[in-house]
């Protein structure tokens, strides 16, 4: 069972939220983007109490707002460094770890990228040199953009654009050739695309025009057991589509339409039995069971309220998938699996303002941001709120951390400078920034 730690991390519009152990102390910290203001960091004690260490993560400008965190060793000194993405340019922020005495700084690592309304962010070795490039989709008719990172702490725009008014782009190798490729869902009723990569970080369009119905999340993984990435497509207005693989990156629509309404999804084997099943964000909060075919069918609805996003992780270590679910005007609730697939609201809600008032996030990633073992969560807030990193005990009990920055749409996590701890990407509308963990 879950129980509030009581702790109230800012009160700011939080975009996206980060779980790293930035400081290198064996305990996740949090990185948290917001809208309009600068992002904040917040320390973990190691007792999942977390303190604001003051320092400003990107620039605060309004123009600057943060619509996704990723956190990756960038640079390859070992430690993790922040990418954010915003609507505008993105930005990068290195970390640099240095023991003794432990101290925790992510400093601006100058790199304002693009300056467009960013939508999502995701993080990959696109062209396999053994460093995390960035992947960016942007909205409001601007193209894609895929950003390589030069291995000493700089990224240079491709040149590349793909397609335009993205609303999700993730990272896989969907023709089964050993690099990742890009799938592209996008809005405004323009079909989804497939983005084949040569290995050196060069996109060509497959050719494929997948759907048209106003994409709102897309999400790859192997529904089938076939061995290859087939794809879930959630759509403003026709429910979940999903579009089975032949191996070679050519997708087919399997029939099924599930549900209605759709945002966010978020894949894992939920109740155990080996295949991928899925949660989908709709007038409430549906899971979906895979036959182990592909096939699915409607389990469990969790929440009363609009969901607008998912996070799906073995919180508590009991060998299931738990998930948190945020919620549109709510703050974040966690769910504890039973390892047959059925969730139990633990009571935990995660998220109120210096008022008491609920907050509700944009996105929510988990990673081990603290370096203990378990799985902390970033979250991604919204209505100038700062984002929050929320610290694990070990048990499933979270207490808040670092407010970082205000309201990001989007925030990506991980080794951007190859220093050995977590960095940032925070999505914003305006320049995306970067920021990297100096500790």
């Amino acid at each position: 069972m879950f129980a509030d730690s009581g702790q109230q991390l800012g009160a700011l519009q939080t975009s996206s939220v980060m779980l790293s152990d930035v400081d290198g102390d064996d305990d996740l910290d949090l990185i948290v983007g917001n809208f309009g203001v600068v992002g904040s960091e917040w320390l973990n004690d190691g007792n999942g109490n977390f303190t604001d260490t003051g320092r400003s993560i990107g620039n605060g400008n309004s123009s600057y707002n943060v619509s996704s965190v990723a956190l990756g060793d960038l640079d390859g000194d070992y430690d993790l460094d922040i990418v954010l993405g915003e609507l505008g340019a993105n930005q990068v922020w290195w970390n640099s770890l240095r023991t003794p005495p432990r101290n925790h700084i992510f400093i601006d690592s100058g790199q304002l990228l693009g300056n467009t309304y960013t939508t999502a962010v995701a993080l990959g070795d696109v062209d396999g040199d053994g460093d995390l490039d960035m992947v960016e989709g942007n909205g409001l008719g601007e193209a894609g953009k895929v950003w390589l990172y030069n291995g000493t702490g700089g990224f240079t725009d491709s040149g590349q654009a793909l397609g335009i008014s993205a609303s999700s782009m993730v990272l896989g190798d969907v023709d089964g050739d050993g690099d990742l490729d890009i799938v592209e869902g996008n809005t405004n009723n323009l079909p989804d695309q497939v983005w084949l990569n040569n290995g050196a970080g060069v996109f060509t369009d497959s050719g494929q025009l997948l759907g048209a119905v106003s994409t709102s999340s897309v999400a790859l993984a192997d529904v089938d057991g076939d061995g290859d990435l087939d794809m879930l497509a959630g759509s403003y207005s026709q429910g979940v589509h999903v579009w089975r693989n032949n191996g070679s990156g050519i997708f087919t629509d399997s029939g099924q339409a599930l549900g209605a309404l759709s945002g966010a999804i978020v894949t894992g084997d939920i109740d155990g039995d080996g295949d991928v099943d899925f949660v989908v964000a709709d007038a409430a909060s549906t899971v979906w069971l895979n036959n182990g075919t592909g096939t699915f069918s409607s389990g469990q609805v969790l929440a009363s309220t609009t969901t607008v996003t998912f996070a799906l992780g073995d919180i508590d270590n009991d060998g299931d998938l738990d998930l948190f679910v945020g919620r549109e005007e709510n703050s974040t609730q966690v769910w504890v699996n039973n390892g047959s697939g059925t969730f139990a609201d633990s009571g935990q809600i995660l998220g109120t303002n210096f008022l008491g008032d609920a907050i509700s996030s944009n996105s929510l990633v988990l990673g081990d941001v603290d370096a203990d073992g378990d799985l902390d969560l970033v979250q991604d807030n919204s209505n100038t709120e700062p984002n929050r990193v929320w610290i694990n005990d070990g048990r499933g009990r979270f207490g808040s951390g670092q407010a970082l920055g205000t309201s990001s749409s989007i925030i990506a996590i991980g080794d951007i400078d190859d220093d050995g701890d977590p960095d940032l990407v925070d999505a914003n509308n305006g320049a995306n920034q970067v920021w990297l963990n100096d500790y």
